[in-house]
């Protein structure tokens, strides 16, 4: 009898010991979560996809939902967006527009002489060339995105396709481009850090260590690069690391998200305080 009573004792302290670690245990993983979900973030787009079939392969080979912004029309776009989708990569139309100094923008480029139907079959044509686009950004544009008009007819059709988000390259300072986005509705954000406006390693690894800082301070933080040689072993070598850095990379919907999150937060604090 003795030993039964003893045997049930050590069975009751057992228990209640792996209660105690089961709930320091949960504990644990939720302010593991918590932690993991706070930590800042960033997101990469490599813009001029579609010439280069070589450089698209290592882009798209890149650790990470790094985005590629597809130019239409080009040698290999369709081909680029059906490799990037396959290997989970998020895909968007770069879309060409007119630039301050007028340079040649080919096939599919948006003009400050267009009417409204122009425009919104030529971005029409664009979409439909490339597979699997989620979202539009802009290749040069420092004179179209100026524009309030354009850029209104533009969201206006984004808007009616109700699948589609906006990314503002900001090629110029005086872009009104993201302000459309917010005021149509539409999904948004900005290009933060253009990582090879000097295409070296050692401007990129600048440019890098910026993004880091930005996401930091704000919470996320967008970066721009394109398919060179050094932008791309640049980004080979420090996406491994990003984590040790202490960021996360994202995809560019996950930042959107994420920003638009933190601004309905702020929206509600304001009003909480009137």
């Amino acid at each position: 009898m003795f030993l039964v009573v003893r045997f049930y004792l050590l069975m009751q302290l057992l228990f209640k010991k792996l209660c105690v670690s089961a709930f320091a245990f949960v504990v644990m993983l939720l302010m593991a979560a918590n932690t993991y979900s706070q930590t800042p973030v960033v997101s990469i787009i490599i813009d001029d996809m579609g010439e280069d079939l070589f450089a698209a392969r290592q882009i798209i080979d890149l650790p990470g939902p790094v985005v590629s912004a597809i130019i239409p029309h080009t040698s290999h776009s369709a081909e680029v967006a059906e490799l990037a989708n396959q290997s989970g990569k998020e895909v968007m139309l770069h879309q060409p527009m007119q630039s301050v100094g007028n340079l040649r923008l080919g096939r599919g480029g948006i003009v400050l002489d267009m009417t409204q139907r122009q425009l919104q079959k030529t971005i029409t044509d664009n979409l439909e060339s490339i597979p699997h686009v989620i979202g539009v950004n802009n290749h040069m544009g420092s004179l179209i995105t100026q524009h309030p008009g354009h850029m209104q007819w533009m969201m206006d059709y984004i808007k009616s396709r109700g699948d589609l988000f906006y990314i503002d390259s900001r090629t110029t300072t005086a872009t009104v481009a993201q302000q459309m986005a917010l005021e149509t509705g539409i999904p948004n954000a900005r290009r933060d850090v253009f990582l090879d406006h000097e295409v070296t390693k050692e401007a990129i690894m600048y440019q890098m260590q910026r993004l880091i800082k930005l996401a930091k301070k704000h919470g996320s933080a967008v970066a721009i690069g394109h398919p060179f040689p050094e932008t791309i072993a640049v980004l080979q070598s420090e996406i491994p690391k990003l984590a040790a850095y202490g960021v996360r990379l994202v995809s560019i919907t996950k930042v959107i998200a994420l920003q638009q999150e933190s601004k309905q937060d702020a929206l509600q604090v304001k009003f909480a305080k009137k």
